[in-house]
């Protein structure tokens, strides 16, 4: 799994998701976090943790699932590919789907995603939920309460949740 981003929700996420990963990529921009202190020393005291600095996600990939992600030094351009399964973004506080997705997804001008009712993109079984999705309401309980139904949305009625999802974008403030 991997964890991008600098600050204390990503370093949060990097030391709670080793409960269910061997090992968890935090990668980040710059040599600088902006972690609380207690929060980078729990994830450097960590084992299953290993913090890449300096480095930018290039691509994520994968053929139905997340396989790879390529990812770029920004001291030297060097790139690495990293074997994975999960990738969770935790960037800042604007919502990052153009940057992220370029012109795959669509964005309303205030650059959220666009989804149905279901949450799904027009791109087949990639959803997005949190604060990066166009909606009313932008809170961790929304984005979390949202993801959570992701895996169950194949029981619904609708044509288009009868599949399972291919990837969940979540991103909260």
């Amino acid at each position: 799994m991997a964890v991008i981003g600098g600050g204390d929700s990503a370093f949060q996420e990097a030391v709670y998701l080793t409960r269910f990963a061997s090992k968890v990529y935090l990668i980040h921009r710059s040599d600088d976090f902006r972690a609380a202190q207690d929060l980078q020393a729990r994830a450097l005291a960590n084992s299953k943790v290993e913090i890449i600095r300096s480095h930018v996600v290039e691509r994520i990939d994968g053929t139905d699932k997340v396989e790879s992600l390529l990812i770029r030094n920004v001291k030297d351009d060097s790139t690495r590919t990293l074997e994975l399964g999960a990738v969770f973004i935790f960037i800042g506080f604007d919502p990052y789907g153009p940057r992220l997705f370029r012109d795959h997804i669509r964005h309303d001008p205030q650059c959220y995603i666009l989804t149905d009712d279901a949450r799904e993109t027009e791109i087949p079984g990639v959803f997005a939920a949190g604060d990066t999705r166009a909606q009313l309401a932008r809170q961790i309980t929304t984005a979390c309460a949202i993801a959570s139904r992701l895996p169950s949305l194949p029981n619904s009625t609708s044509p288009t949740l009868n599949r399972k999802p291919k990837a969940a974008i979540l991103k909260s403030s």
